[in-house]
């Protein structure tokens, strides 16, 4: 069985897999670098880029649930991704209310700016100083509270305004998977697919 929010592990599959050099150009200039950014179609198709350019073999499946309460929902999938996944769950869970009040900041903030529903690629040359520091300062804040490493999302993602759009939507779904976890209804187990893969040979 599929997990049905694949996208999530996707994201963070792309963070930190080693792949080959033709699907990393893939991921960069078909997911993180083709969107315009401009509502909510741009966050949608991002994410099944990446669930498509991730290797059958390591998209995350849903190995057991367990109905009740709390029920528990069992994922395997590739290890580095499902180690940073609920490292980020995680720490959001903890500090639930500063790191949400953080992205309501900057989000309101954007939104002032009307930097938002803005087409990424369109205003690439209007961009003022001022707007490219606002994206790169929300997206280093709301990225070291959520313990995500920097580097490789800088490196695969070129207009600050963009990335900051990414973080923004990557955060709301997470906050999604960390609420469920501090309703305390729904506990999630994330084991790597290769684990097993040891146990049977």
């Amino acid at each position: 069985m599929r997990f049905p929010r694949a996208t999530r592990h996707s994201f963070f599959y792309a963070m930190t897999a080693e792949v080959d050099p033709v699907l990393q150009q893939r991921w960069t200039d078909q997911a993180f670098r083709d969107h315009p950014w401009r509502g909510g179609w741009s966050s949608m198709h991002f994410y099944k880029e990446l669930a498509r350019y991730t290797p059958e073999d390591h998209r995350p499946v849903v190995r057991s649930i367990r109905y009740g309460s709390p029920g528990l929902i069992e994922i395997g999938g590739y290890l580095a991704a499902l180690v940073t996944f609920s490292k980020a769950i995680g720490i959001l869970c903890d500090s639930f209310e500063q790191i949400d009040r953080t992205y309501n900041q900057w989000y309101q903030g954007a939104m002032e700016r009307r930097m938002l529903r803005a087409n990424v690629r369109e205003r690439e040359i209007e961009v003022s100083r001022k707007e490219l520091e606002f994206a790169e300062e929300a997206t280093e804040q709301i990225v070291a509270q959520l313990g995500i490493d920097r580097t490789e999302l800088w490196r695969l993602t070129a207009n600050p305004i963009a990335r900051m759009k990414i973080v923004f939507s990557l955060y709301r779904r997470l906050r999604r998977l960390a609420e469920m976890a501090r309703s305390e209804q729904t506990r999630l187990d994330m084991r790597s697919v290769e684990r097993d893969d040891d146990q049977e040979a």
